[in-house]
């Protein structure tokens, strides 16, 4: 730690000049600056001021290097970002399969209706009641995928209905 005694705050904390923080100081709280190094580069720090010991003439202050925090932050923020992109276009995938999928499959669920109403024998009836009731299910899982994707969405609409228990 360097010891930089009687030497102008504005060495240090430019900005403290501007801002007259060397003149009236926030005593006891951290405040955040871009202090210079002596080769000229700044960095980010957290500011702690303070009186002197024995000196109530002399301003004392505390200077922490953040830059490793200050890129933990970024680099937080930038994944959060990421992790945001990628769940709305995980809930866009889903919202647009449901539709592709839900489309054809309800074409193909009405088609057996009709083929059940054709007169079939009873063998053919009972295969085509499986198959109706297996595209029925799918219909199922892929309505709740779509809703999934509302709810994630914020855009599910609730209705309230009334019920009479027992």
């Amino acid at each position: 730690m360097a010891n930089c005694t009687g030497s102008p705050v504005s060495l240090l904390l430019p900005s403290a000049e501007r801002t007259g923080a060397h003149r009236n100081p926030p005593f006891g709280k951290l405040m955040e600056a871009e202090p210079r190094r002596k080769d000229g580069t700044s960095f980010p720090a957290e500011v702690h001021w303070g009186m002197a010991a024995g000196d109530p003439g002399l301003l004392a202050c505390t200077v922490r290097d953040i830059t490793r925090r200050k890129q933990s932050e970024q680099a937080l923020r930038e994944a959060k970002e990421a992790a945001e992109r990628i769940s709305r276009a995980r809930m866009a995938f889903l919202t647009f399969m449901s539709h592709e999928i839900r489309t054809p499959l309800n074409g193909i669920i009405g088609m057996l209706d009709l083929l059940r109403e054709s007169g079939l024998t009873s063998e053919q009836a009972e295969l085509a009641e499986i198959v109706a009731n297996n595209g029925n299910t799918l219909l199922k899982i892929v309505n709740d995928v779509l809703d999934l994707s509302r709810i994630e969405a914020g855009r599910m609409e609730l209705e309230q209905e009334l019920f009479f228990a027992g």
